[in-house]
């Protein structure tokens, strides 16, 4: 059969606004890192417990833009696994279909049976069951869990939700000097997602004069999906990885069916 890759043009197009939305969420998210007046160090003293605590805080919630972002990108994605198997079909002349949707599976037994539809052409069903389209579990192997959530919010129809999470970078060096009776050093906590804060230090001494904090502490600040369960993913990753897959289906199944 001749070569015409124009029927996919579409899937190829969704692709590459779903990765280039990815791209600038994620330089979204940088510009607001670097503004103090949305995430800084905050020093505070206990006079009473004789404490300096250093904790790192989120100020103000991310701009809805970034919410639009990362719905246009997971909702192009999702489009373009739908739109390849429709262009597959095109390709192939097969009978115009209007409702076509990519088997997203709970296991591959259910695969299987979403297989059996016939609108999905036999001829790109190896190239489906390659992509692993559903849960990992134990009694069966393979499967893929970050893909299978990303579906799984896509297929909500929805806008994405976003939180701000911050860790701590690679990079990380602190000097702490206390020479004070009875004095200790505590270091970096875990992400508070209620407070939008993280523990970065707390000095105890009985003498303040004799403390000193220095280090070049660098934050790690970024978006995080919603209704992600059982647990967030970071969402330029994922949306990312996504994209990428999408574009590996479109890929593989033009060189299958040309």
């Amino acid at each position: 059969m001749q070569l015409n890759s124009t029927v996919f043009d579409p899937a190829e197009d969704s692709a590459a606004w779903a990765l280039q939305s990815a791209r600038e969420l994620h330089q979204c998210i940088g510009a607001f890192a670097r503004n103090k007046e949305n995430c800084s160090f905050v020093t505070s003293r206990n006079e009473a417990a004789r404490t300096e605590t250093v904790k790192f805080k989120i100020h103000r919630p991310f701009p809805r833009d970034f919410r639009r972002k990362a719905t246009e990108s997971i909702q192009a994605s999702k489009n373009s696994f739908d739109q390849t198997i429709f262009a597959a079909r095109k390709l192939l002349q097969l009978p115009r279909q209007k409702s076509l949707y990519f088997p997203w599976s709970k296991d591959p037994q259910d695969l299987e049976k979403r297989l059996q539809n016939p609108l999905i052409p036999l001829q790109i069903h190896d190239t489906i069951r390659d992509m692993q389209p559903y849960f990992t579990g134990e009694k069966y192997e393979g499967g893929d869990n970050l893909l299978r959530r990303l579906a799984a919010l896509a297929n909500k129809k929805h806008t994405v939700g976003l939180t701000a999470v911050a860790d701590v970078g690679c990079e990380m060096q602190m000097s702490i000097s206390t020479s004070g009776i009875g004095s200790y050093y505590e270091g970096p906590g875990m992400w508070d997602a209620e407070a939008q804060e993280m523990h970065i230090s707390t000095i105890t001494t009985a003498e303040w004069h004799d403390n000193s904090f220095e280090g070049d502490i660098q934050m790690h600040v970024f978006a995080a999906l919603k209704d992600t369960q059982p647990d967030l993913i970071e969402a330029v990753f994922g949306l990312t990885h996504f994209a990428t897959a999408a574009e590996c289906f479109r890929f593989k199944v033009l060189s299958v069916v040309s």
